[in-house]
């Protein structure tokens, strides 16, 4: 008797489901998208970030004062939370038919922005390749423009003592006419550049190319600063071997 009645149950139940209108239908898949999208979304929401709701038999997810800020150095930041608050859009969305709609206002404003940088960072790109054109051509760096970073690359060979973090006197020159041109500009500057293609012997100071390589490259950061005045926040240095 139990079953039966369970199965009674659970008859009535799909039933009621079939029975279900296509607006009531809708709505029930639009109450599930809405909470999975709370769920995904919590840590946006609790920050401020984003604004989930439902409006017209979809769910609307309101990215909030991404272009609030126009500071170079936060950049990377902002963006990087618009494209993780996408990827869990799209991951619901992928699980739903209900249409999730997110505002572009402030996504058109930060792609604006964006594009200011990169004419910005074209601009200083250009300058310094005609400051700097007869150490690009002699092969002391190279000059690299990847969307709005500049990098300089500068080439490794006679930069220091060999096994030593030590700067020559010619690299220190160099490095000074690089720090005046990029002194006044805003911004992370990345400096990479390369340690000894030969493995040092073990010493007190280095017991690998790995710590020469941070060696040099806070020599490197230490010739900017001291030499240029250049500030250490600003610094991102990187050598490769």
């Amino acid at each position: 008797m139990a079953e039966s009645t369970i199965f009674s149950e659970e008859d009535d139940v799909n039933k009621n489901l079939k029975t279900l209108s296509q607006e009531e239908l809708e709505a029930l898949q639009v109450e599930e998208t809405y909470t999975s999208l709370m769920e995904s979304l919590e840590g946006e929401i609790r920050e401020g970030e984003v604004v989930v709701r439902k409006a017209n038999n979809k769910v609307v997810v309101e990215l909030q004062s991404f272009s609030s800020k126009d500071d170079i150095n936060d950049d990377y930041y902002l963006m990087q939370s618009v494209i993780e608050i996408t990827e869990k859009v799209v991951s619901v969305q992928a699980q739903t038919p209900t249409e999730i709609e997110v505002r572009k206002q402030d996504l058109a404003a930060l792609q604006a922005m964006r594009e200011r940088r990169i004419e910005d960072a074209k601009r200083k790109f250009d300058k310094l390749g005609l400051d700097l054109k007869d150490d690009i051509e002699e092969g002391k760096l190279k000059l690299v423009l990847q969307d709005d970073n500049l990098i300089i690359r500068l080439a490794g060979e006679g930069s220091f003592v060999s096994g030593s973090d030590q700067v020559r006197p010619a690299f220190r020159e160099l490095l000074g006419r690089i720090g005046s041109e990029i002194k006044t500009s805003s911004g992370k500057i990345r400096i990479e550049g390369h340690t000894d293609n030969v493995k040092i012997a073990f010493s007190d100071r280095f017991m690998s190319n790995w710590d020469l390589s941070s060696a040099r490259s806070s020599s490197v950061a230490g010739v900017l600063i001291r030499d240029v005045g250049i500030e250490l926040d600003r610094l991102g240095c990187c050598w490769i071997f």
